[in-house]
């Protein structure tokens, strides 16, 4: 008994369409004339969903066109190889997720103008953005909001800081007498003086928004164990430093701090380095502090390791240690002070006379000891902590209740764009 065949709908299409061509010649030999005949005189419209031929009729035009011509065909297979090579490579760049996301512009843009000829999964692929980041991407680039600093709408990114936020951080930053502090003493300056409260991370985030990414670059820090004390006048620390005049002429600033407060106990300039420096700053420290340390941290140096130091801390029954010797830690308190008195005060002086060095040396000690926080003491500065005078828990306080006002004040702002 003879079976009828059902043909597929595709094999019609394809007749239908003048393709029959492509269809394999052991297939359309089994195709009856007649069946090959009615499918070409067949009314499209017959079929459900017959809007579908035309959209086939283009890619088949398409396919047509790649196949009969070879040098195409091979110019985007190469092109496809290339950029799956350029893009794994890419993945494997450690800053590539951050370039990615300073770009988000030109990535919502580019992908805006060619979604209509690839779907947008395929294109944000090629940049290894999930769709949520996309979308968040687009609602920043494309969603604009005049009640926002960086034009983020505040309806769909509330917690983010206010104007008035904003521009104080850029207010620090362009202060000429903050010019070469760094980044953390900003920080705890702003939350000191009430102008901001938030969390570190928001403030070194904002920063780089604004552009004061590069202000100094500082190496990554190698983990170690740090000397620890616990109260003031526990350790002394004393080094010279070298510091050069615009003429050319060197001096030898020698210093000595509390190692427990970081603070400045005195500060002596000369030409070379000397021991009578040291001993008389020790001796003037005693003085005024009225209670001399159980140690005396110095490293190795001639200046330090002498007769006049040794006699003095006998007689003051002061234990002297040199750094990495006597004990297993550096020191490294009172060398961060050398680079913090250089980079980020002498820096930006054009100084020329022994005198001139001096006075801008004091002011310096003032600022450090009195005004600048630091970061090692969370907040706090040298006198501060040396005095046990401060107490900054309510900063973690206000960080959550700015926190709250900040979300309340956004969502309550509404613009156009807001209410789309």
């Amino acid at each position: 008994m003879h079976q009828r065949i059902s043909w597929d709908t595709s094999v019609k299409h394809f007749v239908r369409l003048g393709l029959t061509e492509s269809i394999p010649n052991d297939l359309i030999s089994k195709i009856p004339k007649t069946n090959i005949h009615r499918w070409k005189k067949e009314n499209s419209h017959k079929y459900l969903g017959c809007e579908l031929t035309q959209f086939v009729n283009e890619e088949m035009e398409l396919i047509q066109n790649l196949n009969s011509s070879l040098c195409a065909k091979k110019v985007i297979k190469a092109y496809f190889r290339l950029s799956d090579t350029l893009h794994t490579l890419l993945n494997k760049v450690p800053s590539f997720n951050k370039i990615i996301k300073k770009n988000k512009h030109k990535i919502v843009e580019t992908i805006d103008q060619i979604k209509n000829d690839l779907p947008i999964e395929q294109a944000i692929s090629f940049f290894s953005i999930s769709r949520s980041t996309y979308q968040n991407y687009k609602n920043i680039v494309l969603n604009k909001c005049s009640n926002s600093y960086f034009d983020w709408c505040v309806h769909s990114y509330p917690n983010q800081l206010m104007k008035k936020e904003v521009e104080k951080i850029k207010a620090y930053f362009e202060d000429e007498n903050y010019k070469y502090w760094s980044k953390i003493s900003l920080y705890y300056l702003g939350l000191r003086n009430k102008d901001f409260a938030f969390c570190k991370t928001t403030f070194y985030k904002y920063a780089n928004l604004l552009g004061f990414s590069t202000l100094r670059h500082l190496k990554s820090k190698q983990k170690y164990q740090s000397l620890a004390t616990s109260k003031p006048n526990e350790i002394w620390c004393a080094d010279v430093t070298k510091y050069k005049l615009s003429d050319g002429s060197s001096y030898s600033i020698h210093l000595l701090m509390d190692h427990y407060s970081r603070k400045v106990l005195g500060c002596k300039i000369s030409k070379t380095p000397q021991a009578t420096n040291i001993t008389t700053l020790i001796k003037n420290a005693i003085v005024n502090t009225k209670e001399p340390p159980n140690y005396f941290l110095t490293d190795g140096g001639s200046e330090n390791c002498n007769l006049l130091v040794k006699k003095l801390t006998n007689e003051a029954q002061i234990k002297h240690l040199i750094a990495q010797k006597d004990i297993s830690f550096s020191n490294s308190g009172i060398e961060a002070l050398n680079k913090i008195l250089k980079h980020q005060f002498l820096r930006k002086k054009i100084i020329t006379t022994e005198k001139q060095l001096k006075k801008e040396i004091l002011s310096f000690i003032n600022i450090y000891n009195n005004h600048r926080p630091h970061a090692a003491l969370n907040g706090y500065t040298p006198n501060e902590k040396y005095n046990n005078s401060k107490d900054f828990e309510w900063f973690s306080t206000a960080i959550k209740q700015q926190k709250n006002e900040r979300s309340k004040q956004n969502k309550a702002k509404t613009c156009k764009k807001c209410i789309k």
